[in-house]
């Protein structure tokens, strides 16, 4: 025994083309990266918190841009 211990809710022992990884979904069919609904809904409402404001904060900022990643 390696120690290893795996999460059997979070693993996936088949093979599949589309699948999440690190917040992104990977597509090797059409070999694309695509950012989930819920990710982009997100920075949405930050960005509309931040109009509505009139201001943004370093905190709300760092958040941002930290949702994606530079691909």
């Amino acid at each position: 025994m390696s120690g290893l211990l795996t999460n059997e809710e979070k693993s996936n022992w088949k093979p599949r083309q589309v699948g999440e990884w690190l917040g992104l979904i990977i597509d090797t069919i059409a070999m694309q990266y695509k950012v989930p609904e819920k990710k982009l809904a997100k920075l949405k409402s930050r960005l509309d918190d931040a109009v509505s404001d009139k201001y943004v904060t370093i905190r709300l900022l760092a958040k941002s841009s930290g949702s994606f990643p530079l691909v």
